[in-house]
């Protein structure tokens, strides 16, 4: 195992049998299921074709079901397969032979599902999740590489034919990119060497269309999408069987890729981590597309939902680190993370990240089982919610003092916040700003950085500022005044509306500030279990926490001023639980 804090690697388990060319995938429960490739114990000695499943929490490995299609395999197909986590949490595999399978983590037990249109001898080519949860399979090696492909349909169980890809590819690389496109790089053709030509995929059109050329003609290289959407591409074969320690950078929208080194690539990540937003700003634009915390269901044209993707969640330490796949043709400002102690529930504080990158870190929570999922918050609302993953902490964890030291400065209208953290790894800060002493009544702001900048309201304003690490919030800072500097002159634009938690009986509904002029106040309506449900906020909090009875409630929320009542909310559907616990 290899610790990213310390630099480290460190023995863990052995596994059940000895492998080759496998295939190794991580499963939302945080285990590792490793397909095939199985020992080979010389000739007609017989072999263990058991998958087995990592335990990162014991470090040990154990034997699970037996793939379906190997039995009808032949030669060498069982040691050759491709492994794709899919949306609901199963895993298609795919075997040289065109032979498809899934594997269903809950059972531990593989069935057979359709065949792929092409066989793909000795290499499947790639599969890639799309963000419609289809997934795209491009190219192999039969006698020579091809350049058909095909899309796999988890809801029909069936391989449909998609476009044909520009050029002939084997042991290429297929990325998916923040827009939804799917990026084609490299290849070997058998005895032509290697490729230097890219492509891209269209899921909604399914054509391929012609690329840049990458700087450095490659195939078996890696490709990794970096967390500004970008492409990192490193090693590989060139020529026919050198190997080449180069990299490139893949730029989103730019013509080809551009060589990189050591220098370039240290300044390239500074300035990433340097353009991170830290502070939620109002969220302007037009009424808010419908979410749901229930289900997720396709858009109401028919489209496909822009909804996060494959979420995956992994333990680091005492905490959890959360990545996932982006919106496909949307452009989240940040996300809103909800988070529970059993499958379908929301009973940690919902977390909003301060800019669009598609990696989170929780640096510590509690011992025990989480599980997440994941909203896009879009210029036009919420999104439809990620698919669920599950995590099991291992803990070393302790609550966070209050930060010190909170002062503010207010210029040219702008107020800007700073203060001293606690010692100690906090995951973000909370601002909350009221109207007097002890109020959070104006906003509530999060942040991943010790400053914030945010507009001055029209009244005397007073902040103060907590840590929120694991599932806890802090006590509050020393608290700050600063004079006003506004005065309304319109309604407020739409909030947008988060997904409410539900901790220890009681009910938080929470949203982001509305944008354009200053609250007064806001107002929940929409309809619960007894009938239509309406409630008032005391000022201009962001949000609000009810003892709410158990059942389904369907709730947005609007922004209200002197100058009259801003556009509703997004719409949410979400369900308090009952005494049992259910949700």
């Amino acid at each position: 195992m290899y610790d990213p804090s310390t630099g480290t690697f460190t023995a863990t388990g052995i596994m059940v049998a000895a492998r080759l060319y496998h295939s190794a995938v991580l499963l939302g429960s945080g285990k590792v299921l490793i397909v095939s490739g199985a020992e080979y114990r010389g000739k007609g000695a017989p072999l263990d074709l058991r998958a087995e499943l990592y335990d990162p929490a014991s470090g040990t490995f154990a034997a699970t079901g037996t793939p379906v299609s190997i039995n009808a395999s032949t030669g060498e197909d069982y040691v050759h397969p491709t492994a794709t986590l899919l949306q609901d949490g199963r895993v298609l595999v795919t075997w040289t032979s065109g032979l498809a399978e899934l594997y269903d983590p809950r059972t531990g037990v593989f069935s057979a599902t359709g065949s792929m249109i092409a066989t793909r001898e000795y290499e499947a080519g790639t599969q890639t999740l799309l963000a419609n949860g289809t997934v795209l399979v491009t190219g192999g090696l039969v006698f020579g590489a091809i350049g058909s492909a095909e899309v796999y349909d988890p809801s029909t169980e069936a391989f449909r034919p998609t476009g044909t890809m520009t050029t002939r590819r084997g042991r290429h690389t297929a990325t998916l990119l923040r827009d939804g496109t799917v990026l084609i790089a490299g290849a070997n053709q058998e005895g032509w060497g290697a490729l230097g030509s890219t492509e891209l995929y269209d899921p909604e059109t399914g054509v391929f269309s012609a690329g840049g050329s990458l700087a450095t003609p490659r195939y078996w290289h890696t490709a990794t999408l970096v967390d500004d959407g970008n492409v990192l591409m490193a090693g590989g074969i060139v020529g026919e069987w050198s190997t080449t320690g180069s990299a490139e950078l893949y730029t989103a929208g730019r013509a080809a890729p551009v060589p990189v080194g050591p220098n370039t690539l240290h300044d390239w990540r500074a300035s990433a981590s340097g353009n991170k937003v830290p502070v939620i700003e109002p969220v302007p634009g037009a009424r808010a597309a419908s979410s749901s915390a229930v289900a997720s269901a396709p858009a109401a044209d028919g489209g496909e939902a822009a909804q996060p993707a494959n979420l995956v969640a992994t333990a680091s330490g005492s905490g959890v680190v959360l990545t996932w796949i982006g919106p496909r043709g949307a452009a989240p400002v940040r996300y809103a993370i909800s988070g529970g102690t059993a499958p379908h529930t929301s009973t940690l504080p919902v977390i909003v990240t301060a800019d669009a990158s598609n990696r989170y870190t929780i640096p510590a929570l509690p011992p025990g089982s989480y599980y997440f999922t994941v909203f896009a918050v879009l210029a036009d609302g919420l999104s439809p919610p990620s698919n669920e993953a599950g995590v099991a902490a291992a803990g070393s964890w302790s609550a966070s003092g209050p930060p010190s030291g909170a002062l503010a400065v207010i210029e040219d209208g702008f107020i800007t916040a700073t203060w001293t953290p606690a010692p100690g790894v906090d995951a973000l800060y909370q601002v909350e700003i009221g109207g007097g002493p002890g109020r959070a009544d104006a906003a509530v702001l999060t942040t991943t950085q010790p400053s914030v900048t945010y507009p001055a309201g029209a009244t005397t304003s007073y902040v103060r500022v907590r840590a929120v690490r694991g599932a806890t919030v802090s006590a509050p800072s020393n608290e700050v005044s600063v004079p006003a500097t506004t005065v309304c002159t319109a309604a407020p634009l739409e909030p947008v509306l988060l997904p409410p938690s539900t901790i220890n009986g009681e009910t938080t509904i929470s949203w982001l500030p509305a944008g354009g002029s200053r609250a007064d106040y806001y107002r929940v309506v929409g309809a619960g279990p007894s009938g239509p449900t309406t409630i008032t906020s005391p000022g201009a909090g962001t949000s609000l926490t009810a003892g709410l009875e158990p059942g389904t409630y369907d709730i947005r929320v609007a922004a209200i001023n002197a100058c009259g009542v801003g556009v509703a909310s997004n719409v949410f559907i979400f369900t308090v639980p009952g005494k049992s616990g259910a949700n």
